[in-house]
């Protein structure tokens, strides 16, 4: 079997890089003040999604 650099096993077809994708989401957490967050998904070449959430401005939600 061969061998291959980074920037060749980004070639291949489905290659290792990650697909994602990022939105603003308006959440109330317990507290009950509005809060707004950056809700980013991932999806690699085999499929598998994952998210990860961070705090983000109103003014990013276009809430304030």
């Amino acid at each position: 079997m061969k061998k291959i650099n980074m920037i060749e096993a980004m070639q291949v077809v489905g290659g290792c890089e990650d697909v994602c994708t990022s939105e603003f989401v308006a959440a109330t957490p317990v507290g009950g003040k509005l809060t707004c967050v950056e809700l980013t998904t991932c999806v690699d070449k085999h499929g598998v999604e994952t998210q990860t959430v961070k705090s983000a401005t109103l003014a990013d939600c276009n809430l304030g």
